[in-house]
């Protein structure tokens, strides 16, 4: 036993040395930032890591500072040839127990969000894979061809439909939490049997820059899965890919191997564990938290708690999650509700329906079949209520589709969903101008929530019949200042003071309640200049009576309309029933005629719908 172990490294090395001749000129000249700071010769960390440290070459030459894609790739011989050596020293019985394969509280797991294409694809630890390294668990040493092939053929399966112009992808990889723990231990060792410095990284969002120091598994193994995957499906690599490939990784056996920390005061890493359904849940080992803690102890406290080098294991990691995400595409247009009683979006309060159809369903439903999206999120300019339509050019809108798997649709195939649209909605609904957007004319739509016009119609009972003339001196107001306070029957929104400005207002007879009585001053006399001019506004006598009225109002963005309309008991000054002087004024029903905004692309004034009908 002691020749085979004598020779597994006496072979280990032979293979440090192999990998180090196949470092090329550029790549280390590419390290001189980090060998400034790690002076140490190649050598001499190679040979400990790879022989003496459970540490794989690929680990070996992250340790070393080369990040040169192609040089992690061109050892695919060397770190087989180092995984099959007899056992190195691992501290590991064979008496330890299995690992189960599959981890118990992975059903209590919520289904994830976007698609889940895989589930456990466990890459097995072969005969061949005697050494498993410490450093990286074994994600260096998968067999990243057969995890690609698997990906490539769930790809096809959801049969995405990428632009002509966009066939490429980004790629994320999500890794055990535990591999900080061990990026730390193999640091502190390199730092205490060489004086290599213990590197920090450089925090930053994006991929790592060249002048990182340290160069992470995550770096590599992503590198190594983009090229398999590429070769694949024939898509390249792009950093700026709308369309990504995500893989997540477990490994079962080290996934506490933070339990050590817990009995360092200086880690300060407490956990609580509790039971959920008949299971064990361990709270407060977050990956982040791991990361603190583990950042705050010396080599002396790894080698006392027997993690330095890292225990040794027997299996690689599982991948348990494949998924596929296209970014976001948005549509735009604008729609008409011509039937009352139909929400903005689902209204749903306590679980009971309020409303049975929304203008969201039945538009949004036919627009995300055309996508193949997983689901949308729906804006508009506005929302109206339930009860009130929706008229003129109609409100404009757009969907936010997540997950679209048919990414290139034309404007012919938006024009058909349209129609398919109108049809389906039996006459609830219209939709408009339905188009491809991009995410900038988003923003003008949001741009526009604080400046924007709307102009509205009402039809309004009053408690007391009022005068025509009264309705013509109020119908030349314009630019009335409004204070509103927040509607009682909008509870939700802060309870604040707002100024609003209704721009024009005319208010006159739905029809009359009184006829004029005959006036003998107007007989002898004829009527005043005042009396013919309400006479030509309104189509009846001036001092003829009415108790229901039609309001028309162009008000300025966000002006609740009801509220100005019956006062709201005070919280909103004035009102139309202070301007007529009557005790309430009931809305009976309410239109929006128009939002004033060209939007989206296409969209002009004269484009009016004939929504009345």
């Amino acid at each position: 036993m002691e020749m085979t172990a004598s020779l597994a490294r006496s072979t280990a090395l032979s293979l440090a040395s192999r990998l180090l001749d196949r470092i090329p000129a550029a790549a280390l000249a590419a390290r001189n930032h980090y060998a400034v700071a790690a002076p140490t010769p190649i050598a001499s960390v190679a040979n400990l890591l790879l022989a003496d440290s459970r540490c794989c070459p690929r680990c070996t030459l992250r340790f070393l500072g080369i990040r040169d894609k192609g040089v992690h790739a061109d050892v695919r011989d060397i770190s087989a040839a180092w995984a099959a050596l007899p056992l190195l020293e691992t501290g590991l019985s064979e008496n330890e127990a299995q690992v189960p394969s599959k981890r118990e509280e992975e059903a209590n797991e919520p289904p994830a969000k976007r698609v889940k294409l895989a589930d456990d694809n466990s890459i097995p630890a072969t005969a061949e894979n005697n050494n498993i390294c410490g450093a990286c668990l074994g994600l260096l040493q998968c067999d990243h061809r057969a995890i690609a092939k698997n990906a490539a053929e769930l790809f096809a399966k959801e049969n995405y439909v990428l632009a002509p112009d966009a066939q490429t992808f980004i790629m994320s990889v999500r890794l055990p939490a535990q591999l900080s723990i061990r990026q730390r231990i193999y640091m502190h060792l390199l730092h205490a049997k060489l004086d290599m410095p213990i590197l920090q990284p450089i925090m930053h969002d994006g991929p790592p820059a060249e002048a990182d120091p340290q160069v992470e598994v995550k770096e590599i193994l992503r590198s190594l899965l983009a090229d398999e995957f590429a070769a694949a499906t024939g898509l390249s690599f792009d950093p700026q890919s709308p369309f990504m490939v995500a893989f997540q990784f477990e490994h079962y056996e080290t996934e506490r191997d933070y339990m050590f920390m817990t009995e360092i005061p200086t880690a300060d890493f407490a956990i609580k564990t509790r039971r959920r359904q008949g299971k064990e849940v361990v709270e407060g080992a977050s990956a982040d938290k791991i990361s603190r803690a583990v950042n705050k102890l010396a080599h002396a406290d790894f080698e006392k708690a027997g993690m330095s080098p890292p225990p040794g294991i027997k299996h690689i990691p599982n991948v348990v999650k494949t998924e596929f995400t296209h970014s976001r595409i948005f549509t735009g247009g604008r729609y008409l509700k011509l039937q009352r009683h139909i929400s903005n979006s689902p209204w749903i309060i306590d679980g009971k329906r309020l409303a049975e159809h929304s203008v969201e369903e039945l538009v949004a439903t036919h627009v995300d079949q055309l996508f193949r999206a997983d689901s949308h999120k729906f804006y508009s300019s506005g929302r109206e209520d339930a009860d009130v339509l929706m008229l003129g050019r109609g409100r404009p809108y757009y969907l936010e589709l997540i997950n679209p798997r048919n990414t290139v649709v034309t404007q012919a195939e938006m024009a058909a969903c349209q129609e398919e649209i109108n049809a389906a909605a039996g006459g609830k609904v219209k939709a408009l101008h339905m188009q491809r957007i991009t995410r900038e004319e988003t923003k003008l739509l949001k741009d526009s929530a604080e400046t924007k016009c709307k102009s509205y119609s009402t039809l309004v009972r009053l408690s007391k019949p009022v005068s025509v003339e009264q309705l013509v001196q109020i119908s030349q107001l314009t630019d009335l200042e409004v204070a509103q306070r927040n509607p009682t029957r909008v509870p939700r929104r802060a309870d604040l003071t707002r100024a609003k400005v209704i721009h024009t207002l005319h208010v006159y007879p739905e029809r009359r309640t009184t006829p004029a009585p005959a006036s003998s001053d107007a007989a002898t006399n004829g009527d005043t200049d005042a009396n013919a001019d309400a006479r030509t506004e309104t189509g009846v006598e001036p001092d003829a009576v009415t108790d229901l009225v039609r309001v028309d109002l162009k008000t300025s963005a966000g002006t609740y309309v009801k509220e100005f309309m019956h006062g709201d008991g005070g919280r909103t000054v004035p009102s139309l029933k202070d301007l007529l002087e009557v005790e309430s004024a009931v809305v009976e029903t309410l239109d929006v005629l128009e939002v004033h905004l060209d939007w989206p692309e296409g969209v002009k004034l004269e484009d009016q719908e004939d929504g009345k009908e």
